[in-house]
């Protein structure tokens, strides 16, 4: 096995978001910046009651994952932090990705597409998301939970595990999806950071209900989908107008189209005569080579494989990839989906400011 290709993604990133106003669009808004640090409490009667004792219609593992704590904290809250270095650290993530060769993410995509087989990553990648990411958080998260909670947690992991015993290990799989399809938008040039500044500046950055960490740390991040499952429910529903709740359900019923397409990109290749193409690839691009630690073979089958570098102009009438049409499917929905997840995120951001805002007047 070569390196890991995400590397870039472990750096420790400052975790913040930006200031968002339900006036403003993410592509033209003119953002203020504010330091203040602002606790999210979008209802303040929950804090005060038993967290163990939550019986809405969300369950109360969900509800503890973003549940403000006593001091008025929350699971993945933070102190104040230096916003320039944040946009800095974004910037830089923009720019490590950029740099890498798509024929990188040709060789990762191949093994993604391996270890998915027939696995219906897409149609199960919504369900994954909705039983799993909230108990990953609360393990992940520094809460010091109570007995009666950690035994809640262990209970809900291990039904869910004796239900389906690959449930874990397909919920990552979901997540190194998000991941590849966030590093496939940067490379295919549908991020602009103009975009996303409603992450990088002012009040925003301070909505403490968010895991503001797992969302600055990558463009699509399982936290925002996870919020979009879940926003017709009490009490998240109560921070949804009618454009975000549309928003929601549109990102929902996307993604695993999205999921979809990507997998099926390398359906039709021979794994088990060709377990991986990164020698092959190595010995076209030197590059590859020091990425994988894969020595280059110069003596590998000529294989077909998804090839990840768009053509443009004349040159498309020389491309005779038979995945081709795979590639561009993936290229459309791709940037379909890349708009509405920048919508959803910063409407709900933008909602949650807003709410905090008119709760501190």
């Amino acid at each position: 096995m070569f390196k890991n290709p995400f590397n870039w993604w472990k750096r420790r990133v400052v975790p913040c978001n930006t200031p968002v106003f339900a006036s403003e669009s993410p592509s033209n808004s003119s953002l203020r910046a504010s330091h203040e640090y602002v606790n999210i409490n979008f209802d303040s009667s929950i804090r005060d009651r038993d967290r163990t004792a939550l019986v809405d219609d969300l369950s109360s593992l969900e509800k503890l994952s973003f549940l403000p704590l006593p001091n008025g904290k929350s699971v993945n809250s933070y102190s104040k932090f230096d916003l320039n270095n944040f946009s800095l650290n974004f910037n830089n993530m923009l720019n490590d990705i950029g740099k890498l060769p798509i024929e990188y993410f040709d060789v990762i995509l191949y093994d993604f597409c391996r270890e998915t087989l027939n696995k219906d990553l897409d149609k199960n990648c919504i369900k994954l998301i909705k039983k799993l990411h909230h108990i990953y958080r609360l393990q992940s998260s520094a809460m010091d939970l109570k007995e009666a909670e950690a035994v809640l947690l262990n209970e809900n992991l291990q039904v869910i595990t004796e239900k389906n015993p690959n449930a874990i290990n397909d919920y990552n799989l979901v997540k190194e999806a998000l991941k590849i399809l966030s590093s496939i938008a940067i490379k295919w040039g549908f991020i602009r950071i103009e975009d996303y500044l409603y992450r990088l500046v002012g009040n925003g950055a301070n909505v403490c209900m968010l895991d503001l960490k797992e969302i600055n740390s990558e463009i699509f991040s399982a936290e925002s989908i996870w919020l979009a499952i879940n926003l017709p429910k009490e009490p998240l529903c109560n921070l949804a107008d009618d454009q975000l709740m549309q928003n929601s359900q549109t990102l929902i019923s996307q993604l695993p189209e999205l999921i979809g397409a990507l997998v099926a990109l390398n359906k039709d290749c021979d794994f088990s005569t060709t377990p991986s193409i990164a020698g092959l690839v190595a010995s076209k691009n030197s590059e590859v080579e020091v990425l994988t630690g894969i020595s280059p073979d110069y003596n590998a089958n000529i294989v077909d494989y998804a090839q990840l570098k768009l053509k443009h102009g004349v040159f498309k009438c020389f491309n005779k990839n038979k995945f081709r049409d795979a590639v561009n499917n993936l290229y459309k929905k791709l940037k379909e989906f890349e708009s509405v997840f920048r919508h959803f995120e910063y409407g709900l951001i933008s909602n949650l400011v807003t709410i905090t805002q008119n709760n501190e007047t």
